[in-house]
């Protein structure tokens, strides 16, 4: 069975630049912009990215990827 939710790599890879670049983004606040509905994920999955548990060999995405991500970001859980 596919997941059809499952982050791809490069959504990994902003989550991990979230992460280190703006660290004062609550976890919850970080995943709010991957998920909308009829594509949920659980939360966890942000904690597992943060703890190196979840998208090891990933490379983390640059500070102005993550930015334009977020300047960007329509409410829609879709890279743009």
């Amino acid at each position: 069975m596919v997941k059809k939710n499952k982050l791809t790599d490069r959504e990994i890879g902003i989550i991990k630049a979230m992460l280190k670049f703006f660290p004062k983004l609550s976890q919850q606040a970080i995943h709010s912009y991957f998920s909308k509905p009829g594509r949920d994920f659980n939360q966890a999955r942000i904690t597992n990215i943060a703890k190196g548990e979840l998208g090891k060999i990933v490379p983390t995405a640059t500070k102005q990827e993550a930015e334009a991500y977020m300047s960007t970001y329509t409410g829609t859980g879709d890279l743009p």
